[in-house]
């Protein structure tokens, strides 16, 4: 998923996942009760989908660098052995 995407698709997941956990919370009931997330929690969820962001994204790095680091190891062992 492109980086610019990423934070508007965690803060729908979550706050779809809010929506949901009012819906279970009426017993499923839609026709007379409405299921909504109020803007104070909205709110709150898109700070929670940043922070969630900003972990993947830094994990991913932190993968990334890792695997670098192995890949460099296993090339450089390889080559030691060819000697």
């Amino acid at each position: 998923l492109r980086e610019a995407s990423r934070l508007g698709v965690m803060a729908a997941l979550n706050v779809y996942q809010g929506i949901l956990n009012r819906v279970r919370a009426n017993d499923y009931n839609n026709f007379t009760e409405r299921a909504f997330v109020t803007l104070p929690e909205k709110a709150l969820l898109v700070g929670k989908s940043w922070w969630r962001v900003q972990e993947l994204q830094w994990f991913s790095e932190a993968h990334t660098r890792e695997e670098s680091r192995l890949t460099s190891e296993i090339f450089e062992a390889m080559h030691e052995d060819g000697n």
